[in-house]
């Protein structure tokens, strides 16, 4: 049995937020800042796992030329992996494609890049000088193919030019494109380029594709091994949660034709983006804003105890939406208590620095539920149809066998009762029913209720 491991990254975007002038906006600093921490925190991993190798999936810098920091920082970068002895194979993307910076990547020997063209490279690195075993130095355990972006707009679908041998006992294919058969694969982006499909790739002997551009981690599929390591740190406030590297150990054996791959993720992101909805209990007391501010701290604080630690994280950076409905709605818009808010928040002692980026108040005014049913309108409508299911346990429970029998239903509304299949209790049904019932009509007066 042959064994290898490496990592694959992607989606840096160093130069991506400008140096900060104003020395007192801390939330600006960190993410100038971040991208080059989960650089040094990448050689740190590399420290602990000892990969063989490293694979990048394109877009290390944004467009243009790289700063005189973001040079700095990958030389001594490129430099460290040397010293560990770690390759790193590269596939530029179609923002740091191919003619910006051919000749500062051009300096280190550890650095392979792939030209336009589909190329590949050994591992381990061809030697230029004379070796003993001629045998050993051309029979390389893996090979890596790869092609790179000239071009920032790049619309063909490469995988029309490939081709590969994989005389190698590890074969392994880099390529900055979309996807875009895929549901697994949340595109943050927008931006379309070099569009493939699930099915283009399944022709070639390749173990492990290291696909880059989405910014979400995912794996396509398995066979091959088809996945995206998602940016290495977040460059948008849509990208949330945790961001780093992949370790991908792979076996061979002689017997067999597949690999066995395994994939382990590892953070590496000292900055991390959320979106957060706290929301008005419906059957909430609050006399005053005072009191509404103090719930907002406590849900918030409830909801960051769920978070996982993560010690290379020193940032988070929320947007926040207030939901509900309340007597004091208009308060709870004012620009004074929206930003005393955003003030006690920041304060809340953690393990990371809280920041906030926006809160947005959607607090509605009070609905009156109680005489919703005389309304002559679609809620109305509504309203009176849920009365009547209150009323009329059979009819409820014959709604409840047709979403048992529609698991994907059955998914999006359990609220946690019972397990699917279970037998219930009449105390329970009862319980479930008035839960489902009320939920429904707050879901319909947030859809159908004028704003």
């Amino acid at each position: 049995m042959q064994q290898l491991s490496f990592i694959h990254v992607s989606d840096l975007h160093l130069d991506n937020f400008p140096p900060v002038k104003q020395e007192n906006d801390e939330m600006a600093i960190r993410l100038h800042d971040a991208p080059y921490e989960a650089l040094k925190n990448l050689l740190e991993l590399c420290r602990q796992k000892s990969p063989q190798f490293i694979v990048y999936s394109g877009d290390i810098h944004e467009h243009g030329l790289l700063s005189l920091e973001a040079r700095f920082c990958l030389t001594d970068f490129f430099n460290e992996l040397k010293t560990l002895d770690i390759p790193f194979y590269y596939a530029c993307g179609n923002h740091d494609h191919l003619g910006q910076n051919d000749s500062f990547f051009q300096n280190f020997e550890n650095v392979f890049r792939f030209s336009e063209n589909w190329s590949h490279f050994p591992y381990p690195p061809s030697k230029s000088e004379d070796t003993e075993n001629e045998a050993d130095r051309c029979a390389p355990l893996c090979s890596i193919y790869g092609v790179s972006h000239s071009t920032r707009k790049e619309l063909k679908n490469f995988l029309k030019d490939f081709s590969c041998n994989a005389a190698a006992p590890f074969n392994i294919g880099v390529l900055h494109a979309t996807v875009g058969s895929s549901d697994k694969i949340k595109n943050t982006d927008k931006h379309v380029v070099a569009l493939c499909r699930e099915k283009d790739f399944n022709s070639f002997p390749i173990d492990y594709w290291a696909l880059g551009h989405i910014h979400e981690p995912a794996v396509i599929q398995e066979s091959p091994f088809l996945a995206y390591a998602g940016a290495m740190q977040a460059t948008r406030m849509s990208e949330t949660g945790a961001r780093g590297a992949t370790l991908v150990t792979a076996e061979h054996f002689e017997n067999k034709t597949e690999q066995k791959i395994h994939t382990e993720f590892f953070p590496l992101a000292p900055l991390e983006t959320y979106s957060l909805s706290l929301a008005l209990a419906m059957d909430e007391e609050l006399e005053n804003t005072g009191q509404c501010l103090e719930y907002f701290l406590y849900a918030f604080k409830k909801e960051y105890a769920k978070f996982e630690k993560n010690p290379l994280c020193r940032t988070r950076i929320f947007n926040l939406y207030l939901e509900g409905q309340h007597d004091f709605y208009e308060e709870l818009q004012e620009e004074g208590f929206i930003q005393n808010l955003k003030s006690k928040l920041e304060e809340i002692e953690t393990d990371t620095k809280i920041f906030i980026k926006k809160i947005k108040c959607l607090i509605r005014p009070r609905f009156g539920y109680e005489n919703a049913h005389k309304r002559d309108d679609l809620l109305g409508e509504v309203f009176r149809l849920l009365e009547t299911l209150r009323q009329d346990p059979e009819t409820f429970e014959n709604i409840i066998r047709k979403l048992d029998n529609d698991f994907k239903i059955k998914n999006e509304i359990e609220l946690g009762f019972f397990a699917h299949g279970d037998k219930r209790s009449k105390k329970q049904l009862e319980k479930y029913r008035k839960t489902l019932l009320k939920a429904c009509e707050n879901i319909c007066v947030n859809v159908l209720e004028p704003k």
